[in-house]
């Protein structure tokens, strides 16, 4: 199942992607900073073993976005990782990465952000 949240999107930035105008996916960019907290949602869904270790759950900022004139676009979050198993010794951090879709409604100034659906992780087969 794909996970997915619903942010309001400015009026201004609608007219600019109905437009085809330049500043479109800037605009697009600011709108979603503003939705920072329902953004952050859905990668908390991605990344909820963190979140049991107490460690707080964050995405790098969104730099760069796809948006049509129809309203169908996408873009990459990326957010950063850290396993640590001190039984295995395991401690890495790197980043991860989840393919948004995006879904404009112009009519009702919301888009639908919609991520890529995430196979779960299989335990190691025994030997």
């Amino acid at each position: 199942m794909a996970l997915f949240v619903k942010i309001s999107i400015s009026n201004q930035t609608i007219q600019a992607i109905r437009h085809g105008d330049g500043n479109k996916e800037e605009l697009l960019i600011a709108d979603m900073d503003h939705a920072h907290d329902n953004i952050h949602s859905l990668v908390r869904n991605y990344e909820t073993e963190r979140e049991h270790k107490g460690q707080a759950i964050t995405f790098h900022p969104i730099k760069t976005v796809t948006i049509n004139q129809d309203g169908s676009g996408s873009f990459t979050l990326y957010f950063p990782v850290n396993i640590f198993n001190g039984c295995k010794g395991i401690d890495a951090n790197f980043d991860d990465k989840v393919h948004i879709t995006i879904k404009l409604d112009m009519e009702n100034n919301t888009a639908l952000l919609i991520g890529e659906e995430r196979m779960p992780e299989r335990e190691p087969d025994d030997c």
